[in-house]
């Protein structure tokens, strides 16, 4: 840590004697009261300037106690014996008394989130002043004796004690709360949100304490749990540590403790080690004052830990956040005889460090830089001091680190407070004025700005309506946006037009406010309104060139260095989105449950279509960086994919990327550091010392434009981003012909890489590095392989030309002729749908035809695929022809599906009305049809339709099928009908019999020779009384017995004689 001085107040204000000085709450005022002149009030500013020498109209009394307010520009003041409290207003330069009843005032405090000002008196009573309304309240026997210490909460409660031993707790009307006794009298007292106080992000989380520490003794402190007023532990330590110097809260709400001896004590207030030891170090053999400053992360924790302790002639400040010794850097102010520091305090967060010394000199010195960076292209302007901007050209090949490049350094007049740069000019601002260097612009709160050129260092000056809140320059023009929600516009050559935005009177006017804004190098101003408006204006025309209107309100906004041809912007619900401001399309949004809470966004310099999204990591106070590309063309249409580290093949489709894996493995930051800029996958930081775990000061709406904290100028660092990893150390592998065996692993990953980021012909060349390997080895992960991984992907992008040379590379033939035919192709969603078959997508080809207005091709992929259904209502419209094709196909899923009515009007509807000279292949379509509608009737009971239909067709497998059906319908005298017509006379005969019908029956029987079908027909003519038929069949059959017993039965033949013939004809054969 390099501590340096920032001012030094001599004995020539003061006179001899300690000094006591109080910041106010942004540290832009030091009041100072010296012993030598004890009713007069000094004023300077933060570089040591006076401002105001403030007499006390009691000019006896010395000032024994002085706050500031939460604005910084009231003051109060109490002097010892005097029954008045002074309230000095600075910017009104005005001194009042508030009257105190006769009561010498013994204790102020000002609330810390209102403008409430608390009075103890000397007896006991407490008077109320609020600032604002400029009255008073008195709260009489608040306690019984003195009130000796008190202190506000960030609830807005008011803790006082009292000689009484009494602790109270009171609301800002005075209302006593609680309170509670103690076993002696308090003498100081410190509230636990002083740890917080001031940090916003901490206050609107609900992340308030409800612990005080009270000082009752010389060693001694008691803990109290505000809510109940309950006294939770007393912290007493050995007594070889000496008397409490001083004490105070910090980190996760512990407590640090100065003993006399030069011994620092660490312990927590809650759990089982509270008021125990946990830390301990002598940075002093004696100590003379004690400061604390806990700067809290936003990503989580606690970025800055320090500790201060005064003695042996120095100022040490130790870091504890390790709790361990070591950590820690010296100001040594022993050149003061007998120097002793009594007041020691940080500011601005952990900014300046300022103490007394006893002689009557007043010291600050900078502890931690307001680290405060702008970029414009590969230009950087950061502050590398509190009165200086240092400027550089980064990301050069020569200049990797930036160590090595040339840094303008360009002095401030004052303390900037926000910074703008350009291609000619840098601004810089304070708190009072805007100061403008060229192309440097930075500005603070006032409206004033100061535009300096780096060409040739001339200065102008312009000043605004409002209070600036940001610069943004391009070449030629300035644009400012103010308080107001409006930017002004102007040249820097001079000309003093000025263009509002938005204009007076205009549509957007009427409330709309500008939220944020971007400056191209191509003049293209890029901001956002409070009306969800994103508007591309043209600086040098002073027009809008495009309009699109958010769902939500628009936060940030990010445009590409393309001239915001892509502009990435965050919502209002926290959403990243990326607008193409030439298409007018809304891209797909980042994922931010994934990606963690945005942060910021960078574009690559060199790449438009890649940009970096800063975002919390979820695990630690660090940032981490999502690389993003954008693809404009692709089969899904234009889209935003992750690429990570950690890309790999798709488990399901092993030639194509898992786009999923690219969330995996993000750009992890050090603590403390800030992107700054991105350039062909290198990523330029800055470190803010990574030994502090600095907080990191990014807001939604700007990385670089806002103030992060550090402990000095930081430096600049360039590596490589995950998603970028080995590519340079690949292309430079390629063109050293020696530069060794090759890690095919390795170069799979940037091939894979390359081939994500869109860079189709580098991905290309790097893999055809890659040596193929002999023929009797398996090609499993090698060259093969990756070149259909590139032919996959040059196809999802659309890229034709370099899909058939990876295709040709790995030798697939057919490919390459379906790719040939679609080079001259240029209609995109034609392109996208023929790819979409190569692929296989038949459903998303057809998305894609139809969208190209190409009805006829999507009915193609229809009727291949089989989507019968959906191409009957699209070849309605698109070409009749085919629908009785495409009917008769959906009957006959039908019919497969047992749909067989169904089925039978759709195989109706098949043969209806067709002009066979336009229906292709006719004759094998009306077989088909017929024979399906032959078998739906069947299945539908119009059995004699059925057949009629199968004797008409005549053909022998439809004959075959439907006489199966009707058996299985026992229609059997039909089934034989059908047989007959085949030719199969004995089923027929068969099949007749058994449905008894013997007039069809009878003329096969001469027919047939089969013994058993005579038998059956001479049982069936029996049962039906048909005797002499009977016996004729019996006869043919060779049935003797039945012959005979027909004759000889009365009741049926009964000729006996004729019975007789035939047994001895039959004895005689």
């Amino acid at each position: 840590m390099v501590l340096r001085q920032l001012l030094k107040l001599k004995e020539e204000y003061f006179g001899s004697g300690a000094v006591t000085f109080r910041w106010n709450v942004d540290a832009s005022r030091l009041a100072c009261v010296p012993a030598a002149r004890p009713s007069n009030v000094f004023i300077f500013d933060s570089s040591g300037e006076i401002e105001r020498d403030v007499p006390l109209d009691d000019r006896t009394s010395p000032v024994s106690s002085f706050e500031w307010d939460t604005t910084g520009n009231v003051l109060a003041l109490i002097q010892k014996g005097v029954v008045t409290v002074s309230i000095y207003h600075f910017d009104e330069d005005r001194l009042e008394t508030l009257d105190c009843s006769r009561e010498d005032p013994s204790f102020i405090a000002w609330n810390m989130t209102g403008p409430q000002l608390a009075i103890g008196t000397s007896k006991g009573n407490t008077i109320i002043y609020n600032s604002k309304t400029a009255k008073m309240q008195l709260i009489a026997g608040k306690h019984g004796r003195r009130i000796t210490c008190g202190a506000w909460t960030l609830r807005g409660h008011l803790l006082l004690g009292s000689d009484d031993k009494i602790v109270s707790l009171s609301d800002t009307e005075g209302e006593t709360l609680r309170q509670t006794v103690l076993r002696s009298a308090p003498m100081t007292m410190r509230v636990a949100d002083e740890i917080i106080a001031g940090n916003a992000a901490s206050f609107d989380n609900g992340g308030l304490s409800a612990k005080c520490c009270v000082r009752t003794g010389k060693d001694s402190l008691i803990l109290l749990e505000t809510e109940a007023m309950s006294i939770v532990a007393t912290v007493k330590f050995s007594q070889k540590y000496g008397s409490i110097v001083d004490y105070g809260w910090f980190g996760d709400e512990r407590l640090c403790i100065g003993y006399s001896s030069g011994q620092v004590v660490v312990t927590p207030t809650s759990g089982d080690e509270i008021g125990q030891e946990i830390f301990k170090c002598k940075p002093a053999s004696s100590l003379d004052a004690l400061s604390l400053c806990s700067i809290p992360s936003k990503a989580g924790g606690f970025s800055v830990l320090w500790a201060a302790v005064a003695g042996d002639g120095c100022i040490k400040i130790i870091d504890l956040r390790d709790c361990r010794e070591g950590t820690e850097s010296t100001i040594n102010y022993d050149d003061d005889e007998a120097g002793v520091v009594s007041n020691l305090t940080f500011s601005r967060g952990g900014q300046t460090i300022t103490f007394n010394v006893s002689t009557g000199c007043v010291y600050s010195y900078l502890a931690r830089l307001p680290l405060m960076f702008e970029t414009r292209g590969n230009t950087v302007a950061w502050l590398s001091s509190l009165r200086e901007i240092t400027v550089t050209e980064i990301v050069d090949g020569k200049q990797r680190s930036g160590k090595n490049a040339e840094k303008v350094k360009i002095g401030c007049e004052v303390e900037p407070a926000i910074i703008g740069v350009g291609p000619r000019h840098i601004a810089a601002g304070t708190v009072l004025r805007l100061l403008a260097l060229s192309t440097l612009a930075g500005g603070g709160a006032g409206r004033r700005v100061y535009y300096h050129s780096r060409r040739d260092g001339q200065k102008t000056e312009k000043e605004y309506p409002a209070k600036v809140e940001a610069v943004e320059l391009s070449q030629s023009h300035a644009a400012v946006l103010a308080v107001l929600g409006k930017i002004y516009i102007h040249s820097l050559k001079g000309s003093p037009a000025v263009t509002v935005l938005p204009a007076e009177g205009s549509k957007g006017d009427g409330g709309v406010k500008i939220l944020s804004m971007r400056m191209t190098p191509q003049d293209i101003l890029v901001y956002s309104t409070s009306g969800k408006e994103l508007v591309h204006y043209d600086v040098e025309e002073r027009c809008p060139i495009n309009e699109y209107r958010h769902t939500e309100s628009i936060l940030a906004v990010y445009p590409n260095n393309l001239g915001g041809t892509y502009t990435a912007f965050l919502d209002a619900k926290g959403v990243l989105q990326v607008y193409n401001a030439v298409t007018e399309v809304l891209l797909s949004p980042v994922d931010h449950d994934r990606v963690g809470k945005i942060r910021g966004v960078l574009w690559d310099l060199a790449d438009p279509s890649v940009f970096v999204v800063a975002a919390d990591a979820r695990e630690a106070a660090v940032l981490e960086l999502h690389t993003f590309v954008v693809y404009d063309y692709s089969l899904s249409g234009p889209t935003v994919v992750p690429v990570g580290g950690a890309i790999r093949r798709s488990e399901v489709f092993y030639d194509s990327i898992d786009f999923e894996s690219g969330r995996d493995d993000p750009t992890t930051l050090a603590h403390g550091e800030i992107p700054v800029a991105v350039q062909n996958g290198d990523i330029v930081v800055v470190n803010l010392e990574r030994v502090m775990h600095m907080q990191i000061g990014l807001t939604a709406n700007e990385i670089g434009r806002v103030t992060a904290q550090c402990q000095q100028p930081g430096e600049l660092r360039t590596s490589d981003l995950a998603s970028h990893s080995g590519i340079g150390s690949a292309l430079r592998r390629m063109s050293n012909t020696n530069s060794g065996p090759v890690d095919v692993e390795e170069m799979e990953r940037v091939v894979m890489c390359l081939a994500a980021l869109g860079r189709m012909e580098l991905a290309y060349r790097v893999c055809l590095s890659i040596p193929r390997k002999e023929k009797m080895e398996a090609d499993e992960g090698g060259r093969d392989e990756l070149m259909r991984l590139i032919a996959r992907q040059a196809v999802e992008l659309l890229e034709v030309d370099m899909a058939i040379l990876a295709y040709r590379e790995c030798g697939d033939a057919d490919r390459v002729a379906f790719l040939d035919r679609l080079v001259q192709l240029e209609d995109v969603p034609m392109l996208q749908g023929y790819l979409r078959v190569l692929l296989g997508q038949k459903q998303a080809a057809i998305e894609s035809f139809v969208r190209a207005g190409a009805p006829r091709e999507a009915l193609d992929v229809m009727c291949d695929s089989q989507m019968w259904e959906s191409a009957k209502g699209l070849a309605t419209t698109v070409d009749q022809r085919r629908l009785p094709m495409i009917h008769r196909h959906v009957a006959m899923g039908l019919e497969d599906k047992g749909d067989y009515e169904g089925a039978l009007a759709s195989y109706k509807e098949a043969i209806g009305e067709v002009d066979e000279s336009r229906v292709e292949d006719a004759a094998e379509h009306f077989r088909a049809c017929n024979a399906g509608l032959a078998r739906c009737l069947c299945y539908c009971g119009m059995y004699e339709p059925a057949a009629r239909l199968c004797e008409r067709i005549a053909e022998e497998d439809v004959l075959i099928e439907c006489a199966g059906i009707l058996e299985r319908m026992k229609q059997y005298s039909l089934a034989g009908r059908l047989h007959q017509r085949l030719g199969n006379l004995e089923r027929a005969c068969s099949l007749y019999i058994q449905d008894m019908d013997f007039d069809a029956a009878k003329p096969l029987m001469d027919q047939v020779s089969t013994p058993k079908l005579h038998l059956l027909y001479a049982k069936a003519k029996e049962a039906r009384g048909f005797f002499k038929e009977a016996a004729a069949s019996y006869e043919k059959g060779g049935d003797m017995e039945s012959i005979v017993r027909l004759l000889v039965d009365e009741s049926q033949l009964n000729d006996p004689r004729k019975a007789m013939d035939l047994i001895r004809k039959d004895a005689g054969v």
